[in-house]
């Protein structure tokens, strides 16, 4: 059993970051700036205004990733949370790739029957899908009201009705032929894989047993002519409720979120699994319940750890550069008795001092009159 979850809105806080320090010193207004300002306490406004600025901020980032999801998935809510065990691989363990109780699941949509690999076509081509082959598919039970909980199982073979009344399934051709048989509707036994009544797989699942499968039986319950025969890993047999037609299928696992739908388990249980006994509840796996503690714990601390690591590089840098500084030898004074270079002439000037004033005598040779001239 799944059931459709609505997106959390924890989100850290940690989005501002400090401007670099400038000057101290009166700003243009007369408050201070710089260090001063940093250190002055912020109003009560300015506090509510940054704080709803984070809030929009995570808002925004929140819609940004739902809109990517339903853009990739082409269903909305594009997650379901997984209520019980019938998907798991183990009764007390729970693994990430395996679809355990607890786990939040992405769907995306189905528009064909060829958008779904099936358990036979998966193990004939290598295409598995959390931890065996073929896909998963979120559906709603065969008879059930459109609006009940849907179920995720995995899809395991497609079955189409014969002429001759019994059923055809053409997948099973592609298999070995030592890995699985089918009863005719003459009673013969071979690997036939048209106009059967039943067939049986080998070595099917995690624990690897032969696995029966009444094909037309599975037409005639589901009363439709094509569908899904589908079944959960954890379950010893096939699904009762027969073959699965296309219409009542949501859309087809794709990704996983593990242990995080715990949490709407424990606050709203379902209606037929996980988790009536709230936190601890043993339908799911012990380890689920840790690794979901753990990662609680980490959310609400890794923002903090995350601003001291940044704090204690950026000091740890500042020292650094404050140590080869105080390192650096001081500039050695010129030796005494050595007189300093004098300062280099303007661009233009000439080192040639200029010539004393020229008179017009000087140039003639001429005497003035106490020389005896005229």
């Amino acid at each position: 059993m799944v059931r459709w979850m609505r997106w959390p809105l924890p989100w850290p806080k940690s989005w501002r970051q400090k401007s670099e320090p400038q000057a101290a010193g009166p700003g243009p207004e007369g408050e201070p700036t710089g260090e001063a300002a940093e250190e002055k306490p912020k109003s009560l406004r300015r506090s509510a205004l940054l704080f709803l600025r984070d809030l929009a901020i995570a808002f925004l980032v929140v819609a940004l990733v739902m809109a990517a999801l339903f853009a990739y998935t082409g269903v909305w809510p594009p997650m379901v949370v997984v209520e019980s065990a019938s998907m798991q691989h183990s009764n007390t363990e729970s693994f990430v790739g395996v679809i355990d109780t607890g786990d939040l699941v992405l769907v995306q949509g189905v528009a064909a029957a060829g958008d779904v690999v099936t358990y036979i076509e998966g193990r004939a081509t290598g295409h598995s899908t959390y931890g065996d082959y073929g896909d998963v598919i979120v559906f709603i039970k065969p008879g059930a009201a459109s609006a009940s909980t849907p179920l995720i199982h995995r899809a395991m073979a497609y079955v189409v009705r014969n002429e001759t009344a019994g059923a055809d399934v053409p997948a099973l051709a592609r298999l070995p032929l030592g890995a699985w048989s089918a009863r005719s509707t003459n009673g013969s036994i071979g690997n036939y894989a048209r106009g059967i009544w039943e067939f049986t797989l080998r070595d099917v699942g995690y624990l690897r047993q032969p696995q029966p499968f009444n094909a037309t039986q599975g037409l005639l319950v589901g009363q439709v002519s094509a569908g899904f025969l589908t079944k959960g890993d954890h379950n010893t047999g096939p699904d009762g409720h027969g073959a699965v037609a296309l219409d009542r299928i949501v859309g087809k696992a794709r990704g996983e979120l593990p242990w995080f739908g715990l949490l709407k388990l424990t606050l709203s249980p379902g209606d037929s699994g996980c988790c009536p006994q709230g936190w601890g509840d043993r339908l799911a796996p012990a380890n689920s319940w840790d690794a979901l503690l753990v990662s609680i714990v980490l959310i609400i601390v890794g923002p903090f750890l995350a601003d001291f690591g940044w704090s204690y590089w950026k000091g740890r840098r500042k020292r650094r550069a404050e140590r080869r500084e105080s390192e650096r030898p001081p500039e050695a004074p010129p030796p005494e008795g050595i007189p300093e270079a004098p300062p280099s002439p303007p661009s233009g000037a000439s080192d040639v001092p200029p010539d004393p004033e020229v008179t017009d005598e000087d140039r003639t040779e001429s005497a003035g009159p106490g020389a005896g001239g005229p």
